[in-house]
């Protein structure tokens, strides 16, 4: 009796085994599109505020542009395409109202539908929260949602062909749930990740769970995206060498470098590629509330005084020939021609007519990081070496912003990706470093705004670049280069943009 089972006893081990058999099949089957394990990602801090309207901290844009679309993006190519939104805006006769056209059957992570009312409400609260960098390219623009059910008016108080581009194609224009309220700390967007309150430890990382219902469609294809990678875990740690073991062991499998040597070094090996890109420009200001730098040669004897090439020692930095970096909305080889070239003879035979300016002392301020004073120290022996006496002061970052016109000086980084940031900078405000005076450079750039033609256009912003060399308003020093490093054997399929961010939405790890 003991060495026979029931029938019944059989049957149920039979269909144990079929359906186990069964599960085992699905989960092969599937397991591409599960991803074989998180994408891990590493950054040197934890920004904190994640919110893309209450920040404009460039690690929290790393983590947030991962959950909250924009209504268009640029590709590879520069393109502007659509993401919640199609690709055609119609303008107005007066070119300051633009229709754009939302793409059907998104929705939010909360569940809520994406509609016209929707995206209105996100906009109306990143112009009253006033905390982003796109707060002043909101002032005075209306959104309007219409009775289509699927199309919102934007109206502009000035003509505007960029602005789609310049603002709606912003990871920090990312539309937001209408449950979104000015109190919300993890917000709801449209992306293929979300957060999870759960699955932030501070100071220690924060983990994006897959959007199970993302189903968008990818600006070049037809067919709708399958999101495939689990979540993307994202680590805070300090210490850039541990950083670059957790690459090399298989902890991480994308990390940003700023030393182009290293990054070469990894795509040695076969498992590692590598995306390059720029951080932006380190110039040399003057501050124009004193009497001395209103004096157009006194800036320019400056300017020839400083060899940018002898500041570009390490593969991270290039001299810098124009005021943008090229990936840039504007940036135009032909405006290498304005440069203000190193020529110390020129700055010695300007400076016999400057007797106020060698009789006194002058600051040069800058920030107080390892890589700045030793651009300010070579500065210094340049302009020295011309007769005139620098004394550097390093103070940290957000002291320049506060003290910003005690100076002489200033040895400071931007990093635009847009034309337009130029009329911030040296329009009135905060954001004016240099307190330059004039608004013929604002003009030009409006101008700019308002033309339809490309080439056009173009011809607009070279006249801008070579207004801004022949008055030595600053001087452009080095652009300093980035690397991106993926480990291919981890992760596989991302698509980047021209200015080098990877999407990882139809990506797969390992």
């Amino acid at each position: 009796m003991s060495g026979h089972r029931s029938p019944s006893r059989r049957w149920t081990i039979g269909g144990f085994l079929i359906a186990a058999a069964a599960i085992v099949a699905w989960f092969v089957f599937h397991i591409a599109d599960l991803g074989g394990r998180p994408l891990t990602i590493a950054w040197g801090f934890d920004p904190a505020v994640y919110d893309p309207q209450r920040t404009s901290n460039p690690v929290a844009y790393e983590v947030f542009r991962h959950v909250c679309e924009p209504l268009f993006w640029e590709d590879q190519s520069g393109d502007l395409r659509g993401w919640l939104a199609e690709d055609d805006v119609a303008y107005s006769e007066d070119d300051r109202q633009l229709i754009i056209r939302l793409r059907p059957d998104i929705y939010f992570h909360d569940g809520e539908p994406l509609t016209p009312a929707a995206v209105v409400q996100s906009f109306r609260r990143l112009q009253t929260l006033q905390a982003s960098p796109l707060t002043p390219l909101l002032d005075g623009v209306q959104f309007e949602a219409l009775d289509d059910e699927r199309s919102v008016r934007i109206t502009l108080p000035i003509p505007d062909y960029e602005y789609p581009r310049r603002v709606l194609a912003n990871a920090y224009s990312g539309i937001l749930s209408p449950r979104t309220t000015p109190e919300t700390r993890f917000v709801a967007c449209t992306g293929p990740y979300q957060f999870d309150q759960e699955r932030y430890k501070p100071n220690q990382s924060i983990t994006l769970p897959r959007f199970a219902s993302y189903h968008h469609m990818l600006p070049e294809g037809d067919k709708p995206i399958k999101v495939r990678i689990p979540e993307v875990e994202i680590l805070f740690e300090a210490d850039a060498e541990q950083r670059l073991r957790q690459l090399e062991n298989g902890r991480i499998c994308v990390l940003s470098l700023d030393d182009p040597a290293e990054a070469a070094q990894l795509e040695s090996e076969e498992r590692f590629h590598t995306y390059n890109a720029w951080g932006g420009i380190t110039y040399l200001g003057f501050n124009f509330l004193s009497p001395t730098w209103q004096n157009t040669d006194a800036r320019r004897a400056v300017a020839q005084a400083v060899d940018s090439q002898a500041l570009a020692i390490s593969d991270a930095f290039v001299s810098a020939d124009t005021i943008f970096t090229p990936p840039a909305n504007g940036y135009n080889e032909r405006a290498a021609a304005y440069r203000i070239p190193y020529n110390p003879a020129q700055s010695a035979a300007l400076l016999s007519d400057l007797s106020p300016l060698q009789a006194r002392r002058i600051t040069l301020l800058a920030a107080d990081s390892p890589i700045h004073r030793r651009f300010a120290q070579e500065i210094q022996g340049q302009l020295h070496a011309v007769g005139i006496d620098v004394t550097v002061q390093a103070v940290p970052y957000a002291e320049i912003i506060a003290g910003r016109h005690a100076y002489d000086l200033l040895l400071f980084d931007y990093a635009w990706w847009d034309y337009t940031a130029v009329a911030a900078f040296l329009g009135p405000g905060p954001r004016n470093l240099l307190a330059y005076p004039e608004s013929d450079a604002a003009e030009l750039i409006f101008h700019a705004l308002g033309t339809a033609d490309a080439q056009a256009r173009q011809d607009v912003l070279l006249q801008l670049q070579k207004l801004i060399a022949d008055k030595v308003i600053w001087k452009p020093l080095v652009m300093r280069r980035l690397s991106v490093v993926v480990d291919g054997r981890c992760v596989q399929g991302e698509i980047t943009t021209r200015f080098g961010e990877l999407y990882f939405h139809t990506a797969a790890t390992q």
